[in-house]
This record gives structure tokens, sequence and C-alpha cells, in this order.
């Protein structure tokens, strides 16, 4: 488990702002989220988050998929006070974060958006990777499945 102070980073927000659709609520501060092979719970509290995986896993792989290295709050504090809607948009969404995703996963996923409801497309992403992927077992006993490769959906 590793655990971070992270300013400016706000897991429901994430969630909701429709940017990643293999991102699940299982509470009100914990979170699952499968990226390609990769699997992880993640909770918050505050500033406070624990991932739930190995520190090289973490260094890895999960800390550029969230853009941690990144000061979001720099880009925060030089909005222009009078560009209200900029402002606003920054006050109600200041914890989202630019997610460093799987070029083909994102091209494929947001294909099936079009015209779709959050609901529906992650249902549809979840049917496609049960399809046409495989199986994996998390360390905690969870079956996921990775999102298909472009030469396992070729022979869709």
């Amino acid at each position: 488990m590793i655990t971070k102070e992270i300013s400016h980073f706000d897991l429901s927000e994430i969630c909701d702002s429709g940017q990643c659709f293999r991102m699940e609520r299982l509470s009100e501060n914990e979170f699952t989220v499968i990226a390609g092979e990769r699997y992880l719970r993640v909770s918050q509290g505050g500033e406070t988050v624990s991932f739930d995986c190995t520190p090289e896993e973490f260094e890895g792989f999960w800390k550029t998929y969230f853009d941690l290295d990144e000061d979001y709050g720099k880009y925060i504090q030089a909005i222009d006070r009078k560009d209200e809607y900029l402002f606003t948009a920054a006050d109600l969404g200041g914890g989202i974060r630019i997610l460093r995703q799987d070029l083909w996963e994102m091209l494929i996923s947001f294909l099936i958006s079009q015209q779709n409801n959050v609901v529906r497309i992650r249902r549809c992403i979840e049917n496609i990777s049960m399809r046409y992927s495989r199986e994996i077992f998390a360390d905690d006993g969870t079956t996921y499945y990775s999102f298909p490769t472009a030469q396992e959906l070729s022979s869709a």
C-alpha cells in the first residue's frame, strides 16, 4: 500500500469526469481502476490517497497514469480571476487530472462513446474486454479483463 498527500487530486471528480470508462466507484471514497492489464484499488480521504499496489508498480505506472509529477496548482493559480467561466470550472473540477491512458484503449473507448451515455459506454467497454481479451486475477481475488489489443479485436 502506497499512501501519498496529493493536492488538486479528487478521485470522485476523476471518476465522474467521463475521461476514463474503466474506473468504478466502490464506495464514497474507494475506487477501482483497470488500465490495460493493470488493476488498482485506490481510496482517498482529503488529500491523503492510498494506492493498493507495490512501490515499483506505483512508480513505474500509476504515478504517470495519474499525472502526479505535474503541479496542477500552478495552472489553477495562473487563471485570471476576471475569467469567471474558467475560474468557476477550475473551482468545480480542480481535482481532475489528465490521465495518461493507453492510446489504443482511449481511441476505441472514445469511438464507442459517440452519442452514448457514461453508463452505457462503461458497459460496452466491459463487454468488449470480457469477450475479446483475457481474464486476469488481482491479488485480492478480483477477476477483471484487460482491454483487448488490436490483434485480439481484429478477430472480432
